[in-house]
């Protein structure tokens, strides 16, 4: 249980979500961050980083909702994922999804899909939440791990709900630990104006799955559609690697609170 007497956990439930939140006990929270945990996580395996985002910035709502669904073969309530994962290969996030394998390109494909179709779900989550709390859209902060990370780039790249809200302003800040843009190349195609929020990239020295072109290529692309890019690599593997970033995670939230 969390010792810190700031702050409380609460369960919720938002069909079609569930979750859990760590809270300011005093006051109304100034900010929110939507944590999305990775695959064949849940929101409470993932408390003790959204606990240390509750610390590191100031005067957060840290919400966690649970993956979208179950993964299918495992049969816990608990391994959940936010879309169907076919089979992966971290490294074709670093080019564009033309030049993978057809096979690929076909699992590629999928991803885009089905996380549109969930990025959907989270942003009108995202935007309720704001409105309970009374924030702007430039309050809100979000934050993704690994498959949450996918997701998150999908919420906030290719979707226009996080990009203006009924006061003109668009979402704070994202932060994306260990993942690669779904689609990448949607945004030379330039369907979706992006507003200019920033974001960053944080990777392990030794991840396993996504290797350091795919930041180079996120990086690349984001700062050629007019975003400021923020990039930090730590001691770390592609598991855990949240909890290796979270002061460098927390300092960019912080920052980007101030702007």
């Amino acid at each position: 249980m969390f010792s810190d007497e700031r702050f409380y956990e609460q369960a919720w439930k938002s069909a079609p979500l569930t979750g859990m939140s760590v809270l300011p006990k005093n006051g109304v929270p100034e900010r929110m961050i939507v944590l999305l945990h990775g695959y064949r996580g849940d929101a409470r395996s993932n408390l003790g980083f959204a606990r240390a985002l509750a610390r590191g910035v100031t005067n957060a709502a840290v919400i966690v909702p649970d993956g979208l669904a179950e993964v299918p073969e495992v049969g816990n309530p608990h391994v959940r994922q936010w879309w169907n994962l076919p089979p992966f290969e971290g490294r074709y996030y670093s080019f564009m999804p033309y030049l993978a394998p057809e096979e690929i390109k076909r699992g590629l494909d999928q991803i885009v899909k089905e996380a549109h179709v969930a990025a959907g779900i989270l942003n009108k989550f995202l935007k309720k939440q704001a409105k309970a709390l009374g924030l702007k859209l430039s309050d809100c902060f979000l934050c993704g791990i690994s498959q949450g990370g996918i997701t998150a780039f999908e919420m906030a790249l290719f979707r226009s709900e996080l990009h203006a809200d009924s006061f003109g302003t668009r979402l704070g800040a994202l932060a994306v630990i260990g993942a690669g843009i779904p689609g990448a190349q949607r945004i030379r195609e330039g369907k979706t104006a992006i507003p200019p929020f920033p974001v960053l990239l944080a990777r392990g020295t030794n991840d396993e799955i996504f290797p350091p072109s795919v930041d180079s290529f996120s990086e690349s692309l984001l700062k050629e559609a007019g975003m400021p890019v923020s990039r930090v690599q730590v001691e770390s593997g592609h598991f855990g690697l949240e909890h290796a970033a979270a002061n460098d995670v927390c300092a960019f939230l912080n920052a980007a609170a101030r702007n």
